[in-house]
């Protein structure tokens, strides 16, 4: 949400006019990591111009919805000067070895470098800052002739998307456990606890894992089953979201989505453009689950060939599991795995086959303890407890109000996450009571930017001649600086999302209808 501004002055002098606006950009050539910010190379100095957007990831999968995310994208333009003695040539070039960052930035080493840019305002000549980017330069970019290098900047999803990993099988667990878990695995710069603020969730899911499979596509598809987002904000910390999250207050007044932010009148922008787009209508909805459940001890696995172990060694081997398993059992001599001589005699006794096992695969250690004789694994197999697939389950609602005036809209939802009826159920209405209708969307452009806002976060507009006097939540913030800093947001009206104010709060109103004294309805 929102960042922290409180003993700034950065509100005031962003609406000042007389305004001189800041920033700062730094480079990580050291490889010191987000938690060493200040042995990071300044580099602002240098900087010519600078641009960036920080999105919800569409629509339909926008602030609070079903799944999604928000892409911060930045693109800074610096010079890339000549270097003086005792270096020379180009001082960004990845080519010249006679370059000072040569050593940490030559033969491709440039590309996923971590960079933090700064956006604020001057305070009495001091610059204040905020940050507006914390991840990784994506795509470098050599201009000769301009003599200017160009950096595009992703957030720290552009490195978690790249991480894959395999788990043990979770049973029962929350989705900020199973969250957490997922973002240890991350390969690089996994976000530690300070860098983290994760939601409860909405259900406890009966299982979970991951079999080779990208961490962050996971870590959307678990948001997707809580009917929110996962993201990183501008400052690098990792945010998972519940489909309440956007009604929840909070504590700290600039992390609570249901106080605005800011305030845009009419001298606070230069264009205020309002909008329906049926295009946003899901006015049909199919969620589909698939129910698991344990099975009984039976065979997982089964070897298509004869591995052969020398004598006095081991051989490792990956068992892939017909299934996702809760449990193997240890495998036994004579019904698990028959060892032979390559004349026939059987030599068992002499083996032991010890299982390291994940949910979809069980790394199988094979040791030959006979000092002689080589053993041929005729037979070798896996038992444990699978969980195998109940019957699918389909949920379908519709609104045939909405069908009639827009035509029908259909959504289909699935997740690897959403197993059970009642969850699907509460999916599907929760999406069909949001966008059964088209939620007023807005552009405000040429508005001098507040950097600490961030998707997500609500604002308050008021415009006359519109007729506009509510409170939005942002959806798309772009901003460019070239001498100046301006921002154009794109907006979603929150009454539209969420209608009403007496929504249940876990621990402080009673869960009911209308009229349940003390009440509050869920969402919709």
């Amino acid at each position: 949400m929102a960042q922290d501004i409180s003993g700034t002055s950065l509100l005031s002098n962003s609406q000042a006019a007389t305004a001189t606006p800041c920033f700062r950009a730094r480079f990580d050539w050291d490889e010191a990591g987000f938690g060493s910010l200040g042995s990071w190379t300044n580099e602002t100095t240098r900087v010519q111009r600078m641009s960036g957007e920080m999105r919800a990831v569409g629509w339909k999968r926008s602030i609070g919805a079903l799944g999604g995310g928000v892409a911060n994208s930045c693109t800074v333009v610096l010079d890339n000067e000549e270097c003086t003695t005792p270096y020379s040539g180009f001082r960004f070039s990845p080519t010249n070895a006679s370059g000072p960052l040569y050593s940490k930035i030559g033969g491709g080493k440039l590309r996923m470098m971590r960079a933090y840019i700064e956006m604020g305002y001057e305070q009495a000549g001091s610059p204040q800052y905020v940050p507006v980017m914390a991840g990784y330069i994506v795509e470098p970019e050599e201009n000769y002739r301009a003599r200017t290098v160009q950096f595009s900047i992703r957030d720290r999803a552009a490195a978690a998307i790249l991480s894959r990993d395999s788990t043990a099988l979770y049973e029962s667990v929350s989705a900020r456990s199973y969250m957490e878990t997922l973002a240890a695995l991350l390969d690089r710069d996994p976000p530690g606890p300070g860098e983290r603020d994760v939601d409860l969730g909405t259900v406890l899911h009966p299982f979970a894992w991951l079999d080779d499979e990208p961490i962050w596509d996971e870590m959307r598809d678990l948001a997707l089953a809580n009917g929110g987002r996962v993201w990183y904000d501008n400052g690098g910390t990792l945010h998972f979201e519940t489909l309440g999250h956007l009604v929840r207050p909070q504590t700290n007044s600039w992390e609570d989505p249901t106080v605005s932010q800011y305030t845009f009148t009419t001298n606070r922008f230069q264009e205020c453009n309002p909008r329906y787009d049926p295009e946003d209508v899901s006015n049909h909805v199919i969620v589909e689950s698939v129910p698991l459940y344990v099975s009984t001890l039976q065979m997982v696995y089964s070897a298509g060939e004869v591995y052969i172990v020398p004598p006095s060694d081991s051989l490792t081997v990956e068992a892939r599991h017909r299934w996702p398993v809760r449990s193997v059992v240890t495998p036994v001599q004579g019904t698990d795995f028959v060892a032979l001589t390559a004349g026939g005699t059987d030599i068992s006794g002499d083996v032991t086959v010890t299982p390291s096992t994940n949910a979809a695969r069980s790394t199988l250690t094979i040791s030959n303890s006979n000092s002689s004789y080589t053993a041929y694994m005729y037979v070798l197999q896996l038992r444990g407890y699978p969980l195998l697939a109940e019957q699918a389950v389909r949920v379908e609602v519709e609104d045939a109000t909405s069908i009639a005036q827009y035509g029908r809209r259909t959504e289909r939802i699935r997740s690897s996450y959403i197993r059970s009826r009642a969850q699907a159920e509460a999916i599907a209405g929760f999406r069909l009571a949001r966008y059964k209708d088209p939620p007023l969307t807005l552009t405000l452009a040429g508005a001098p930017a507040a950097p600490w806002l961030e998707a997500g976060d609500r604002v308050t507009v008021v415009e006359s001649l519109t007729g506009i006097s509510d409170d939005f939540f942002i959806a798309v913030i772009r901003w460019e600086y070239d001498g100046g800093i301006e921002q154009t947001l794109d907006l979603v009206r929150a009454e539209d999302l969420y209608p009403y104010t007496n929504y249940f709060q876990m621990g402080t109103t009673k869960f009911g209808g209308s009229g349940t004294s003390g009440s509050g309805r869920l969402l919709w």
